[in-house]
This record gives structure tokens, sequence and C-alpha cells, in this order.
């Protein structure tokens, strides 16, 4: 039996681990042969930093009889800067702290859930980067699209749940870090406002922007799991009857899009004008690309001065290897009249967004502005400028993969109102679900 024979998660818990069609697998034998499967491919696609097997079994073991826990028997994969107990966290360094004394809260929690952890999933280093290549554990795998990149920094999680291992996983979110890889292997991927999970255990890049962020096959499934965790919105009565209306980019903001993205980005809108409302207020006029690399420079600025030994608790600079220690170099010497220029731009950008969320119940973007690169290229420098505008502003944003035809999809963006994580899930599933039933209509060649 294999876990992405399950339609959902909800498919999952409600058949108290059945195969579709079929009498009920035991919850050990799924998360047997999810182990199984996860070491097979782990030794070519360098998805996991460590497989948990026996403390995945001991967890099969303490499960309760009777009524199941909502995510009972639920393979969940956890991001390798998050704490598990009992397993080192190596944040994808060189040098790692021994076992953690205790798991972080969200791994707490979702093992309160029923959930299994099957294992650490491999990042970029330190958590600050797009690419999922890491030098200590090799480049995490792309399951979905063999010959390109997973995307960074929650690769693992990312792959894991794409290659059918998990149907959940944990990331964390500072400037895109879930959304990116969603975006590039072809699932959904979701950043809450900022605070709304818990972030004790989770060792921290940027705190200002960091987030922890679900990964999972679906919209419907991260929402799924959002509830669980988040509870409803306070705005969730009105969100049952009042109508979404949702902003959209304008063509200033496309210019710097892959041709690709920008005609499968225009398609949808096209096609979603006669069902929802889609003028909820004007866009902003954000320079995205220049916001997403102020507030890169901010994180990186901030993470040199803390691996130089600077801020108490953190290692030295000489346990960061390749590409990563010459950014963090250049970081290092950023000149003090650069950052004050960043920083003011942050703080306007965050203040077009907020107001045209004023207007609107959410933005719709793409989620990257172009797709999946292929291995032996990198991400394109602007990768982050839908993603990081969100974090800056500690924004609620989705992404998930929307098909347009036999062969075409595109990544899709939606960035909602602080607080209303629960609304914009489900106005996501709106979308979703409209652009399904048009999912015939080819985009035009050009």
């Amino acid at each position: 039996m294999r876990v992405i024979s399950f339609t959902s998660i909800a498919a999952f818990t409600s058949h108290d681990s059945a195969g579709l069609g079929g009498a009920p697998t035991p919850i050990s034998e799924v998360i047997t042969d999810v182990l199984r499967r996860a070491n097979a491919d782990n030794s070519s696609q360098r998805i996991y930093t460590q497989i948990l097997d026996a403390r995945a079994a001991e967890s099969v073991e303490s499960l309760r009889p009777g009524p199941s826990t909502p995510l009972s028997g639920v393979p969940v994969a956890i991001k390798d800067n998050i704490d598990v107990e009992g397993t080192p966290t190596s944040c994808g360094r060189r040098l790692a702290l021994g076992p953690a004394i205790a798991s972080a809260a969200i791994v707490a929690r979702l093992e309160s859930l029923g959930a299994i952890i099957i294992g650490k999933t491999n990042l970029d280093e330190a958590a600050l980067g797009a690419s999922g290549r890491n030098p200590r554990f090799g480049r995490c795998g792309n399951p979905r699209f063999a010959e390109c990149l997973s995307g960074g920094s929650s690769s693992g999680s990312t792959a894991a749940v794409a290659s059918g291992h998990v149907l959940l996983g944990v990331g964390t979110d500072t400037l895109g870090s879930v959304r990116i890889p969603a975006a590039f292997c072809g699932i959904a991927g979701f950043k809450p406002s900022h605070g709304r999970l818990p972030m004790l255990g989770v060792a921290p890049l940027f705190p200002r922007f960091d987030s922890v962020g679900l990964l999972a096959a679906t919209v419907a499934d991260v929402a799924h799991v959002a509830r669980l965790l988040l509870g409803d919105d306070a705005s969730h009565a009105r969100s049952l009857s009042a109508a979404y209306r949702v902003a959209v980019l304008d063509d200033a903001a496309l210019a710097g899009v892959a041709t690709e993205v920008a005609r499968g980005h225009r398609h949808c809108v096209a096609l979603l004008q006669e069902s929802l409302e889609l003028t909820g207020g004007a866009a902003p006029a954000i320079d995205w690309t220049a916001t997403a690399r102020a507030a890169f420079w901010e994180v990186a600025h901030d993470f040199a001065e803390q691996s130089a030994g600077r801020t108490p608790g953190y290692h030295a600079l000489d346990d960061i290897e390749g590409e990563l220690r010459g950014l963090l170099s250049r970081a290092a010497g950023r000149p003090a009249a650069q950052l004050a220029a960043g920083r003011a731009l942050l703080e306007e950008s965050v203040a077009k967004l907020e107001h045209c969320l004023r207007h609107a119940d959410a933005l719709l973007t793409p989620t990257c502005p172009q797709s999946a690169p292929r291995i032996e290229e990198d991400p394109a420098q602007n990768i982050a400028a839908f993603t990081a505008p969100a974090n800056v502003a500690g924004l609620p944003a989705v992404a998930w993969t929307q098909r347009l035809g036999a062969e075409s999809t595109v990544s899709l963006q939606l960035i909602g109102r602080f607080g209303e994580d629960i609304r914009l899930l489900e106005l996501a599933s709106q979308v979703q679900r409209i652009l399904d039933r048009c999912s015939a209509i080819e985009p035009p060649s050009a």
C-alpha cells in the first residue's frame, strides 16, 4: 500500500488507514512501507538528513486504541532546523549540536494529534537559499521534475510530500522557503500570519520574517491541518456569506516574469474574471524585485553578524561552507546607507500591500517569476519577488500548482489579510475549484 494512493489527509484518517476500495491497512504497515520507500529513495534523492525508523515505530506502538486522533497515523516530515527530541538539529550546517532535549512546539502539537514523524529533511545550508543544494547532505532531488531543482530552503520537506512518502511536510519560510519549493515541485505550501504557529524549538534565521510553514499535495490538505493547528478565524462566519474580492497584478508587475509563467498567470486571471470579483482595489504599485532583494540583504546581513560571533549562541562563520560563506562575507560588508535605504523601501512596500488589502480579501500573484530551473542552473535572482513581501508584512500566503490543461501548469499565490488565515485558504480552495472546472481550456500559445 502506498501513501500516495490516498486522495487526501481527510481520506487517510477517515478510512483509518484503509486502502481505497480495499480492506483496512494497519498503521504499522503503512509506516513500515513509508520508511522502506524513504530509505530506498534517499540514497539518490537526498531528501532526508535523518530517517527516524526506530522513533516512528515507537510512535506507532504508542498510538492508543479507540477513537482516532485527528491526524492518527499520518506520516509527517520535519525540516532539519526544527527540533525533534532525541535527534540532532543540523540546520544543514557542518557542525550540529547534540540531540535536542525536547521537540519543537509544532512537532509536539502534531504528535499530540496522532501524526508520525518519519524523518528530518534536507535544506539549504542555514535555511538561507532557494536551490535545494547543500554542501554537507547533497542536492535534494525533485520527485516531480527530475531534471529540475527542488527549490529551497524547505527542499526536503517538499520533496517528501511530492514523492508520496508523507502526507504533510513541515518547513520554515523566511523569504518564501516553503512556497518556492512547493512551486518547483508541484505541490501546495502555506505560510501563516506571523506568529500564528509557534516558533519555540525552531532555529531562528531572522525572527521578524520567520514562520513555520505547511506543505501538502493540495490546498485542501493544507487547510485541513491549518484548521487543527489554528482553529477558525474570527472572520470565519463572515467568510461563509460575504463575497470574496481579489486584487490582481498589472502588466508592469509581470515585466520581470518568465514568458510562460506570465502567460499562465494571465490565463488564470482571465478564467476567474467571470466567476470572482477580481476588482478588489488596485494592486499595490510595489517594486517586487527590489523589495525582495532589500529583504534578502536585511536577512543576510543580520545572519552574517550572528555567524561572525557577535550574537551569543550562534556558531562562528567557519562552520559555513561553499556559496553561502561568500554571500555572508559580502553581506557583512554591506554599506549602512544601502541597508537603511532597503529598510525604507520595505516599510513603503508593506504600507502599499496593507492598503491594497483594505479593499481586497487577497492579492493573486504568480508564486515565482520562473518555473523550476534545471539542475545545472541557478534560481533567478528575483526568485523571491512575490513571496518575500508577505514575510516582510507578516501576512498569510498560500501557493499551489494549478493545472491549466493536459500539459500546462502554473504555480499561483494568494496573499491575505493578517489573521485571516483560514479565510485565505478557503478562498484559495475556491479559486482552485473554479480553475479546475476550466482545465480543459489551454492557455494561448503567445
